[in-house]
């Protein structure tokens, strides 16, 4: 079976299209996987949960704070400028969709987990950007894999084990060209990236394929009509920030 995983669409139509277009007729997988973080910064938030309500759907943190409206001061003021003017587009129906999504999933069979970011207080959306959260994660695994998003960036983090000792490896360089081979006596956590705003300095999305049966790990970036989602964020009065920063994917 081949599973599409895809994150943090952040209401960008163009590049969600484009990546449901590519998973579904180039790649032609089995399944589509959303982690989290459908909505907020960009300007199609309706149109991007009605594309992903009938997709495994996990909620993230600003699906979360627009439903319930809390915490909007603990994002930066472009965020926050961002959620508010998500909030009031968003219908009640979009609303109670995202209400309704869990916080984590796990595929028993694939072996295989979901969380927008960490495993320990999922409630919470902390970031696992290096070793030491990584270590929190591995150690609530109940599978072998865990597919994570949050932070934009694509990397991922090995659990080598021996008999005496474990150690963690965080790979932060993808080879695009390359799929990742399992294997077996390892554990594995992939930050997926991100659809609909990259952050690590190339606009096209980013979001992976597992194949459940040759064990394998591959990283797409797709291109899309950025240019166009940049124009809508503008033309609706959103921070210009957002809209020069997908630009240039930071």
């Amino acid at each position: 079976m081949k599973i599409g995983l895809i994150s943090d669409i952040h209401g960008n139509l163009e590049a969600l299209e484009a990546t449901l277009k590519c998973l579904s007729t180039r790649e032609k997988v089995d399944r589509i996987i959303v982690l989290g973080d459908i909505v907020g910064y960009m300007a199609n938030p309706n149109e991007c949960v009605r594309l992903t309500k009938n997709y495994d759907c996990i909620q993230g943190n600003h699906d979360c704070t627009v439903v319930y409206e809390e915490d909007l001061d603990w994002f930066n003021p472009v965020a926050k400028e961002a959620l508010i003017w998500t909030i009031n587009k968003l219908t009640d129906e979009n609303k109670d969709i995202l209400r309704n999504l869990p916080l984590t999933k796990i595929y028993k069979e694939e072996d295989f987990t979901i969380t927008h970011g960490t495993l320990n207080n999922p409630e919470k959306f902390l970031y696992l950007d290096g070793i030491f959260e990584a270590q929190k994660s591995f150690e609530l695994m109940e599978t072998q894999l865990l597919f994570i998003g949050h932070t934009h960036v694509p990397k991922y983090f090995v659990l080598h084990r021996n008999d005496s000792s474990e150690n963690i490896e965080m790979i932060s360089e993808i080879n695009y060209k390359r799929e990742i081979q399992l294997q077996e006596n390892k554990k594995y956590i992939f930050n997926i990236g991100s659809v609909g705003q990259p952050r690590d300095y190339n606009y096209k999305s980013c979001f992976v394929i597992y194949d459940t049966d040759t064990k394998t790990i591959k990283y797409i970036r797709r291109p899309y009509n950025v240019r166009k989602t940049a124009k809508k964020v503008k033309n609706n009065h959103l921070p210009k920030f957002l809209y020069k920063r997908i630009l240039i994917g930071m």
